[in-house]
């Protein structure tokens, strides 16, 4: 996997032994790793010109298939390749993969007995079987395989990852316990095993055990994302704020977030703040560097409500008291001080999303992680005020059911996510449906590498879902022509924005876009903004008709969106579901 150093060897080997044609497909392989899907046809087809039939080049050509989005095309090559070689490893192999990826278990299985005959003492043959006996959920199967291939590689890391998962996803995790301990006396420096035994024993109870594990794959790999977030999670579920190992992982938040705030990149900071609080809500320091990014910004309201916040703790000094004194002056003549209201008690309206995990495990690192991180998109999208987001962390087998689920809930909107979890990259996808039809409404994807990624693609996802919603507000209170809404400058909101005021019950979510519908004769007037705080804002009401029929609690929406505008907005998404050429070039 470490595709640009050996870009850097085999070019040097091509040119020690400019004839050998291997060497030019394996670059080919190579350049495919790193995304260059040109330069990568261009060796292939220069080996083809001279070799028609060399097998290396057209498996080369069929890899580019399936890294362009097009896995069908690429199996149909490597199936026209098995009639030159009908035992060859590399074929069947990538057979499986492909068939396996798109869902088609009974031909994937006919390609996994098919390499079982080949080549039935290779240890990489035995462990591609039981990741598809494990992908289709034949847990015996998949077991016998795995152990296979340690019996055969004692050292086989993958495997006995891979073993480690099967055990998890049995369901039985005190049974699993003692498997993945005795793995962990193989390799105790594999820090995801530490994960799958913190899995195990958070699942039977045992916490204190779970908290060590994780912190032990976490001591191995202080980069390790999601290790990370399983034990934050524990820790806030389990353990008092006050506790000592709260505080450590928290202070551990704050100095990420000073490093950001150092590249200057507050909203970076301002997540990994907004964490360190969730797991130490009494620090003064992450709470000031919390206050200080809002402060920044302009969010002088929400900077006092912080500086409140450490008021009721006790925990506030002289200079943190004449600065609550002074904004409470400088905020005297502000909108919800002129209405008297405090705005971050006012009861929003909120879109209710369910969402659920359609998960390929074989496709995930650090086993059975799928509900951590469904878990940590919900702590992101617990910043905004207008949404209501419930998770489902057991993964679920067909749409049918996500879409029950939703409708017998009452959700607005259902997500349904995947995720694609490996050593060096993490992609994750999301496809959003209409809670009450369950029609397909729109799709993202995201593919990262380096630092951070599992972070910065969860923020990436749930953000532009965010940014989608249909914005609405609601009219809490009114004084002749001028009336208060439940939107802020937090929200988007402007001086001299203009939303249509809908009658009271009359706005329904479009069957067919993430947007309200609402007919004409639902129109009210007009509500253009003239002065915001950071939650509410006040404006000036227009009647659409001689009589005045805007009554408290009536809803705002923005002019919809023309449908031209709409298709616009999605341009640039990506399908997610290139990952399965990475997979191709395990193969040796």
């Amino acid at each position: 996997g470490e595709y640009e150093e050996a870009l850097s060897f085999v070019r040097t080997a091509r040119g020690l032994d400019a004839r050998n044609t291997y060497l030019p497909t394996l670059e080919g392989r190579i350049l495919l790793g790193l995304g260059d899907l040109a330069a990568a046809r261009v060796l292939f087809d220069a080996v083809l010109r001279t070799e028609p039939n060399n097998l290396d080049a057209r498996f080369g050509l069929a890899e580019i298939e399936v890294a362009s989005g097009n896995p069908r095309s690429g199996a149909d090559r490597f199936i026209a390749s098995l009639r030159a070689d009908p035992g060859n490893v590399r074929a069947l192999l990538s057979l499986v993969i492909l068939f396996g990826g798109l869902g088609e278990e009974e031909t994937a299985g006919q390609y996994v007995r098919r390499v079982l005959q080949s080549a039935p003492g290779d240890p990489l043959v035995r462990y591609m079987a039981a990741r598809h006996y494990f992908r289709f959920g034949d847990i015996v199967e998949a077991r016998y395989h795995a152990k296979l291939a340690i019996d055969m590689k004692p050292d086989y890391r993958d495997a006995i990852r891979l073993l480690g998962s099967i055990e998890l996803r049995n369901g039985d995790y005190a049974s699993a316990l003692p498997v993945l301990e005795d793995l962990l006396k193989t390799d105790r420096d594999d820090y995801l095993l530490w994960y799958a035994l913190g899995t195990a024993y958070r699942e039977t109870g045992a916490v204190d055990d779970a908290v060590n594990s994780f912190a032990g794959a976490l001591r191995l790999r202080t980069d390790d994302e999601i290790s990370r977030i399983a034990l934050e999670s524990l820790l806030m579920q389990s353990y008092d704020p006050d506790n000592p190992l709260r505080v450590r992982y928290a202070a551990d938040r704050f100095r990420a977030a000073d490093a950001y705030l150092e590249r200057n990149l507050s909203e970076q900071a301002l997540e990994q703040y907004r964490r360190g609080l969730m797991l130490d809500p009494r620090s003064v320091f992450g709470r000031l560097g919390y206050a200080n990014i809002y402060k920044r910004r302009g969010f002088l309201a929400k900077y006092l409500s912080e500086l409140n916040v450490l008021q009721s703790l006790g925990a506030t000094d002289t200079g943190i008291e004449d600065e609550i004194e002074i904004y409470r002056s400088i905020l005297g003549e502000s909108v919800h001080a002129d209405w008297s209201i405090d705005q971050f008690t006012v009861e929003r309206r909120k879109h209710t999303v369910f969402a659920y995990l359609m998960q390929d495990p074989s496709y995930l690192l650090h086993p059975d992680s799928g509900g951590v991180l469904l878990d940590f998109i919900r702590t992101y999208l617990m910043r905004f005020e207008n949404l209501k987001a419930e998770m489902f962390h057991e993964p679920i087998d067909t749409f049918k059911s996500a879409f029950e689920g939703a409708r017998t809930g009452g959700a607005d909107y259902f997500i349904i996510f995947t995720f694609d979890e490996r050593e060096r990259d993490f992609a994750a996808g999301a496809v959003v449906y209409q809670g009450t039809t369950g029609r397909e409404l729109t799709r993202y994807s995201v593919r990262l590498t380096g630092n951070n990624r599992i972070e910065r693609a969860v923020h990436a996802i749930a953000g532009e879902f965010y940014r989608d919603l249909p914005v609405s507000a609601r009219l809490v209170e009114r004084r002749f022509d001028e009336g208060l809404i439940d939107l802020g400058a937090l929200d988007g909101l402007t001086e001299g924005d203009e939303l249509i005021i809908v009658k009271r019950g009359e706005l329904f979510y479009d069957r067919d876009a993430m947007e309200f519908t609402f007919a004409d004769s639902s129109i009210l007037g007009t509500f253009t903004v003239t002065r915001t705080d950071d939650l509410i804002a006040e404006g000036s009401i227009v009647p659409g008709s001689f009589f005045d029929m805007v009554n408290q609690d009536d809803l705002m929406v923005f002019p919809v969106i023309s449908p031209e505008t709409a298709a616009g907005a999605g341009a640039g998404r990506s399908d997610p579901q290139n990952g399965l050429y990475l997979d191709l070039l395990r193969i040796p």
